[in-house]
Parts: C-alpha cells; sequence; structure tokens
C-alpha cells in the first residue's frame, strides 16, 4: 500500500491531479484527460511491484474516461470501479474502461437483483432434471438426476444461469435461490414418489453462502420430512465457487 501510495504522490508531482486511498486497497485518482496515456499508467504501476519476490501483487485498474460532468463525482468513480470489476480474476489485463456495454450491463444486473423475488414468487425459476446413468450394466440404468435452474423471464426471455447464477454468488441472493430451489426439488421428488411411486435421487448445488447459514441442516431436515424423501435420496454438491476463492 505504501509502495503505491509513493508512486501516486511522484505522479501527482508530474501532471494535474488528485490521487487518494479511499478504503483498504482501493486508490481513486481524478486525473486530466489526455495529460497522461493509461495504458502506460497500468504498466508502470504494476512494474514497480516486480520486485516483490515473496508475494504476488497486480493492480487492477479501471478507467472511467469520457465524463459525463452531470453526474457527481461519486457516481464517476463509481464507473471506474465497475470497469476495474470487469477484469477481476482476469490476470491478462490490468486495464479497463468504463463504456456503453459496461453501462447496459450493469443495468442488466441491476434490474435481475431487483426482479429476484417477484420471479421466483411467480415461478419465472423452473427446474431441470439432468439424468445420470450407471453405465456398468449392459444396459444404462437411469440412477439420479442433477437439478438444475433455468430463469423464463416475461420480457427478456430464457436467461441462461451463466448470467444470473454468478450475480446472485458475487452479492449474496445465491442463499435465497438455492433454498428456492431445494423446496422445488423435493416438492417435486415427493410427488413423483407419491403419485408413480419412483425414488429418484437428486443433486443440488450448494453455494459457499449456504455454509456461512446455520439454519442450512435445519432446513434440509424439514423439507426432507415434509416431502416424505430420504436422506440417502438427496445428494449435496458443494460449487466450485465455494472454494476456488481460498
Amino acid at each position: 500500500l505504501i509502495h503505491l501510495s509513493d508512486y501516486l504522490k511522484d505522479m501527482r508531482e508530474k501532471t494535474r491531479c488528485i490521487a487518494g486511498r479511499v478504503e483498504a486497497d482501493k486508490f481513486f485518482v481524478y486525473i486530466e484527460h489526455g495529460k497522461v496515456s493509461y495504458t502506460t499508467m497500468a504498466e508502470e504501476i504494476n512494474s514497480h511491484f516486480d520486485d516483490f519476490r515473496d508475494i504476488h501483487v497486480r493492480v487492477r485498474c479501471g478507467i472511467y474516461q469520457n465524463v459525463d460532468k452531470s453526474f457527481d463525482i461519486e457516481t464517476r468513480f463509481d464507473r471506474a470501479v465497475q470497469a476495474a470489476n470487469t477484469i477481476k480474476g482476469n490476470y491478462s489485463k490490468s486495464i479497463a474502461r468504463y463504456d456503453n456495454e459496461t453501462f447496459q450491463k450493469k443495468m442488466f444486473e441491476d434490474r435481475l437483483i431487483t426482479e429476484m423475488d417477484e420471479a421466483m414468487a411467480t415461478h419465472q425459476f423452473y427446474l431441470n432434471f439432468q439424468p445420470k446413468y450407471n453405465v456398468h450394466e449392459e444396459e444404462p440404468v437411469l440412477a439420479s438426476a442433477e437439478v438444475l435452474v433455468r430463469w423464463d423471464h416475461p420480457e427478456l426471455g430464457r436467461i441462461s444461469p451463466g448470467q444470473f447464477i454468478p450475480i446472485f454468488e458475487h452479492n449474496g441472493l445465491i442463499q435465497k435461490l438455492d433454498f428456492y430451489i431445494w423446496d422445488r426439488a423435493l416438492e417435486c421428488a415427493g410427488r413423483w414418489k407419491k403419485e408413480h411411486g419412483i425414488e429418484l435421487p437428486l443433486s443440488v448445488n450448494v453455494s459457499r453462502m449456504d455454509l456461512y447459514n446455520s439454519s442450512l441442516i435445519d432446513f434440509i431436515i424439514e423439507k426432507l420430512i415434509d416431502y416424505d424423501i430420504s436422506k440417502k435420496n438427496l445428494y449435496l454438491e458443494i460449487t466450485e465457487s465455494a472454494y476456488m476463492d481460498d
């Protein structure tokens, strides 16, 4: 942090800018347009950490270049932060610019977050059951099914899980969606058992946020009892995101 701070102080003396540390490892720089190459600046910042042999340090730079001056300062920096977040985890890029595509993506994400509760209440989220077969016998035998969630939005149409799952994982809403999915999946399994005499084991995802919920086990056991499902017929699959960060 001190190393990066020293670099920004030095840059402040060479060009017209205001720089400061906001919190933790986040710094804001307000710089006169056209006075410095942003790409060069990002490369220089990261090159300053090349001598750190024991730890790997990478600085992500988000740029809001064509500033709309009708926005307040906080909004302008928010847009720079949004740009930086688009390359989080991408170690091949150290700089990102805010543009209309970024803005549209943010608007889309905000809409999904806002409309999630209504989507659950009106059953826009629906389940697909991907069959798993035992292929050790001469004839493949249906052994279980993996529960997959899909979103059929009344205006946006089919929304890929690859779009809404990462958003909900990032802001913690995935926990609410997971509880909804488990309830719907076990309700289906209970109905199949009651109406058709079929007991099909189901696999459901458990996200990182779920592991922090003290009521997780109680909720699952309650639903197993409600729908008359044996514990052996529910498989909990820990998603990759639950342990990839640590």
